[in-house]
């Protein structure tokens, strides 16, 4: 991949099989937003991660 460097993405908190997968192919969490995302009336946090191509 040319010129890329950096791969961020977002995925909720609670999705604990995302966050498995994405921590399995390099990438690290970044940071965490509290009240993020909203879905049927209930808030939840999400979790803001990277992966540093080299």
């Amino acid at each position: 991949m040319k010129g890329i460097t950096r791969i961020e993405l977002e995925t909720r908190a609670d999705n604990l099989a995302s966050l498995g997968l994405y921590k399995k192919h390099g990438f690290v969490q970044e940071a965490i937003k509290k009240n993020a995302m909203k879905f049927d009336e209930q808030y939840f946090d999400s979790i803001q991660m990277a992966l540093i191509l080299t």
